[in-house]
């Protein structure tokens, strides 16, 4: 996922960090994959028809203002998109809008995530919280998704700390909402940044960023994971730069949407 860069870049455009390494270079995918390329989905047991696939974007995907065809992405297969609210306490992506009622009009299912800015006192995960539902509201339409903390940067926080903020303000989210948030992250952030908590692990779902291009096993404390990115380099049509790619552990009809 994109997060907000230092000052010498645009808001919202993708920056480098650890958890975003690839783990398996995206060479090696493709080539796994053959035909269908990275935008098709990776390789699995399950025919590519039947994997439920879906994209994430931010304002990165908006490059000079292009806007996003959505009605071409679920045209080409995809059936849920998650779209960046908001990052810190103060900014909002200003796409966010468009593409909520784009990637709803269009068909898909669709959520939206926080990048986190974790920091002290642990009172900034409630002020984070608050602010990501106010832009988002509660996210209980017909095919609205579970909400996202994007979980990729320490603030400097040690596990303990850490651990306790993700708590705070999954539990500010779904006290606001009524929902319980999916965490994003990936597992050796979950292990060492985070000492892999049983009780959030226990409580949340979870997605599994982990660029390899076998199906992975889910980290330490869960059983399995909701979804899994797999990509960050995907071309989809319909948006115009390369964009992250995802795969649902499950059928479309078990996808975490309200309601159906």
């Amino acid at each position: 996922m994109a997060r907000t860069p230092s000052t010498s870049c645009r808001p919202g455009d993708a920056a480098r960090h650890p958890l975003r390494r690839t783990l398996v270079a995206v060479g090696a995918v493709v080539a796994l994959l053959g035909s269908f390329a990275v935008s098709a989905g990776p390789a699995s047991a399950a025919s590519a028809a039947a994997v439920v696939r879906g994209v994430d974007v931010s304002s990165h995907q908006h490059p000079d203002g292009a806007a996003i065809d959505w009605a071409r992405v679920e045209g080409a297969g995809y059936s849920f998109a998650y779209i960046k609210a908001t990052e810190g306490a103060d900014y909002t992506n200003p796409w966010f809008g468009t593409d909520w009622r784009g990637a709803g009009s269009a068909g898909l299912a669709r959520g939206a995530y926080h990048f986190a800015q974790p920091a002290k006192p642990l009172r900034t995960a409630t002020d984070q919280a608050r602010h990501f539902v106010a832009r988002t509201g509660t996210m209980t339409g017909a095919r609205d998704l579970a909400p996202v903390l994007d979980l990729e940067m320490t603030g400097g926080l040690g596990p303990t700390d850490l651990a306790r903020w993700t708590r705070t303000w999954m539990d500010e989210v779904e006290r606001l909402t009524g929902r319980e948030p999916i965490l994003y992250t990936g597992p050796n952030f979950w292990r060492d940044r985070l000492g892999s908590p049983t009780d959030i692990s226990a409580r949340y779902r979870l997605w599994l960023a982990s660029y390899r291009s076998d199906w992975p096993a889910a980290p330490k404390g869960w059983s399995s994971w909701t979804f899994w990115q797999w990509t960050s380099q995907g071309r989809v049509p319909g948006i115009a730069v390369p964009v992250d790619l995802n795969v649902s552990c499950c059928s479309a009809s078990r996808l975490p949407v309200t309601r159906r």
